[in-house]
């Protein structure tokens, strides 16, 4: 058996502290640790990306989440995970 080649992404969950009825997003998660005195952020973990996905640079220099088709995938959360979305569909990760 070769080596394993499982993809891993460090995730920081965040909560928007300041949220009231007026913001629709008050959890998600993120790529980078949020430095805003009004987000709660942990410390991060790491999730497996599903088979074809990576973390590659933009054409902007930020590292981002592509899918298995090279679409840029948003994150979000569902049931208190990370939920990737793009033009290939939704994707929930699981640790790793």
């Amino acid at each position: 058996m070769e080596g394993d080649n499982t993809k891993t992404v460090k995730l920081y969950k965040w909560e928007n502290l300041q949220a009231d009825s007026g913001w629709k997003v008050k959890r998600g998660f993120s790529m980078w640790y949020c430095h805003y005195d009004f987000v709660d952020c942990d410390e991060g973990v790491e999730y497996v990306l599903p088979e074809g996905y990576e973390v590659a640079e933009s054409p902007l220099g930020e590292e981002l989440i592509y899918d298995y088709t090279g679409d840029y995938c948003e994150i979000s959360i569902s049931h208190n995970n990370p939920v990737l979305y793009s033009n290939a569909g939704r994707v929930e990760l699981v640790r790793a």
